[in-house]
Order: C-alpha cells, then structure tokens, then sequence
C-alpha cells in the first residue's frame, strides 16, 4: 500500500503478503508500477482529476476504483466501472487478481490494459494538452512550449504567442 500518512488500522496490516509503504518518491513508485499486480484507489473524497488514476492507467494495470476516482476524467465510463461498496471492490479485486494469475481469461487483462494506455494517450498526452490550451486561449497560430517531469503527470505550461497587438504571455 502506498499513499501519504497511512492511518495506524492500515499500518497494522503491514505483512508477509500486505506491504505498507506509505510515502514513495517517484522513482520508487515506478519499481513498484513494474511488479504490481493490481491497482486499489477506492477514494472516497477530493476535485477534479486524479492523478494517481491517469497514472496507473498510463502503466496499464488492472485498476479498481470508485466514482470519485474518475471524476473529472472524460468518457471514462468507456473504460472503467466504478465501484463504490465494499462489496463491489472486493469482488472486483478478487475478480481481477484471479483473472491476473491465469484462473481465468487473461485476454481480459490485456484488453483492459491497451484500453487504460490508450486512454490516457488520447486524453493526457502532451499534444492533446497543447490543442487544448491553444483553443482555450483561442490562438490558432501561437507557440506552446510544454514540460512535464514525468510522462504522465498533468504537464504544466508555457504559453506566448504574438497577437496583433504585440505578445502575451500565459503560465499555469
């Protein structure tokens, strides 16, 4: 389990087969992206989009969340189905970890794993974010300079272009 301030009752269930790390610099997060079997978020409260979501996507593995999980994040019913009950996470972890291990249909897997990819391709990658800042700022002829320092993560950008009244200039 990895997530900032781990409560004590999570802390407990550190085991032989249950890890509970916590906190993870990025580099750490991605050794563990390589050997995880199956993503649990199953957030019950924050805005917008959440960026540990479109991360595991980007990563392609099975992924069980709730529906605040996905807000803000467009046309992903097309892709995920939310659970939001104790039960619902649970059989859908018990269904994917057996589906992981084989017991089951494994082409699932791979399906749902191109889909989370493709996904966060269409929707996060840098060009879609350098159409949609140049249509929010209605230019059709600026220059975008985008930067991000991890693939994924919601990239943070530089915009200036040269209107007819000299140049602007946005940040966020």
């Amino acid at each position: 389990m990895i997530g900032s301030n781990p409560p004590e009752k999570i802390q407990e269930l550190n085991s032989e087969h249950i890890i509970v790390k916590g906190f993870v610099e990025d580099e750490e997060l991605k050794t563990f992206y390589k050997k995880t079997k199956l993503v649990v978020a199953p957030l019950r409260y924050g805005a917008g989009v959440k960026g540990k979501i479109i991360e595991a996507m980007s990563h392609g593995i099975p992924l069980v969340t709730t529906k605040c999980g996905t807000e803000g994040l467009p046309h992903i019913g097309d892709v995920i189905t939310a659970k939001d009950t104790e039960d619902e996470i649970a059989n859908e972890i018990i269904h994917l970890y057996r589906n992981k291990n084989g017991n089951c249909n494994g082409k699932m897997l791979k399906q749902m794993s191109e889909r989370y990819v493709r996904y966060v391709k269409t929707h996060f990658s840098k060009e879609n974010a350098k159409h949609s800042v140049m249509e929010a700022l209605n230019l059709g002829h600026g220059k975008v300079v985008l930067s991000s320092h991890y693939p994924v993560s919601l990239p943070s950008v530089e915009a200036r272009w040269n209107s007819g009244n000299g140049t602007g200039s946005f940040e966020a």
